[in-house]
Order: structure tokens, then C-alpha cells, then sequence
């Protein structure tokens, strides 16, 4: 079973570290460190946070607040499914013994539109990560995760 640094990371959150209501939050800038909150992160890590709010900033410029409106694991979806995935290319093997988990987080955003770009996104119990935000309509944008998932058969 894998765990995450960044559930465990969200339970020792303490709750006076949250910005009191009515202050601005500072805004986070992009740090290489914060990609190990998203190490072992799922589908369900999010779920939890469907209609929370999501601070994003480029380059340390406030770009206000998105809303988690979706979570879809992909992993779920018929076209996952290894009788419908295309054949390995010539001289690859296509028994890696792994599985792709994938999901997508579906947000909505007010105001101008964002251009597709490494967003650095802060929740209060996620913390700071980096996005690949892509607008995928009018005020959406969506955050695609894929990993591989080692096979249990040995």
C-alpha cells in the first residue's frame, strides 16, 4: 500500500498556521521541493476538496482563487483497459508489468482568461505544488496526473 507525505503532511497541518479570515495569504512561489507533495498523490487525495478553493500565482504574482469543481480517475475508463490500448511499438515490449493510474482535476475560474502554463497552486491543508493548468473551456481549466503503478504478480 502506498502512503502519501502529503496526507500525513495534512493531518500534522497545524490549525493555527491558516491565515486568519480576512488576511490576505501570502503568495507562494514556485520551490522544487514542493513536487514532493505531490509524490504518491491520488484521485482520492482530492476528492475531499471538490468545492475548496485553490490560490494560483505565477512567478509570485497573485492570480486570485480557482475552484476544484471535478475529480475523474481515468484509471477507471474503458479506454484504460489494456485490450484497448494501442500495440507496443516495434521492438518495445509491451509486458512492462506496470499499470498507468491516471486522473484529471477539473477547476473554475472568474475573470480573464489563464494561458496553459506551470501554475504554482497553494491549498491550506495540500500546501504549495506546481500545475500544468490547460483551459479546457470557458473559465475551466484541467490538471491531468499520470504514474505508473508497479505489478503486485511477481
Amino acid at each position: 500500500m502506498q502512503s502519501t507525505a502529503l496526507i500525513a503532511a495534512a493531518t500534522a497541518f497545524p490549525i493555527g498556521a491558516l491565515p486568519l479570515l480576512g488576511q490576505e495569504a501570502p503568495v507562494a512561489t514556485f520551490d522544487p521541493e514542493s513536487l514532493k507533495n505531490l509524490d504518491g498523490v491520488t484521485a482520492e487525495t482530492f476528492e475531499k476538496w471538490t468545492g475548496g478553493q485553490f490560490r494560483v500565482s505565477l512567478n509570485g504574482q497573485n492570480l486570485g482563487t480557482m475552484v476544484l469543481v471535478k475529480v475523474r480517475d481515468l484509471s477507471k475508463d474503458p479506454l484504460n483497459e489494456p485490450s484497448n490500448q494501442p500495440p507496443a511499438a516495434s521492438g518495445a515490449s509491451s509486458n512492462t508489468g506496470a499499470k498507468v493510474y491516471s486522473f484529471m482535476l477539473v477547476f473554475e475560474r472568474g475573470g480573464s482568461q489563464l494561458p496553459q502554463e506551470t501554475y504554482t497552486v497553494n491549498h491550506d491543508w495540500l500546501g504549495t505544488f506546481p500545475l500544468l493548468l490547460v483551459p479546457s473551456g470557458a473559465k475551466r481549466y484541467t490538471a491531468s496526473f499520470s504514474s505508473l503503478e508497479a505489478s503486485s504478480a511477481n
